[in-house]
């Protein structure tokens, strides 16, 4: 985070992580409904450029799932320094002593 979150913009901080962690999920959910879709259906299911909706379903998924695990570890971050009542900075300071 490095100091750019403070006491004033630490509940916005935390509010956008677990957004942006639900609508990773919701778009991973999406993308494999989507694709399982596309994959069953008897027509071609081809976009404009050729490829398919099945592989840029499994692209998309793979992106979002590394961008929801990422989220999801900044989220369970912030929640345990809330729960130890600390920063970061003096959670810093306490592993030097």
């Amino acid at each position: 985070m490095n100091n750019c979150v403070g006491l004033y913009n630490e509940k916005a901080f935390l509010l956008f992580n677990f957004y942006t962690m639900l609508t990773s999920f919701y778009t991973i959910v999406r993308a494999v409904v989507e694709g399982i879709r596309c994959g069953t259906s008897k027509e071609t299911c081809l976009t404009y450029f050729g490829v398919g909706i099945s592989v840029l379903a499994i692209i998309i998924g793979i992106l979002c799932l590394c961008f929801m695990i990422f989220t999801a570890v900044m989220l369970a971050e912030i929640i345990n320094l809330k729960k130890e009542e600390t920063g970061t900075i003096d959670r810093k300071q306490k592993k030097k002593e």
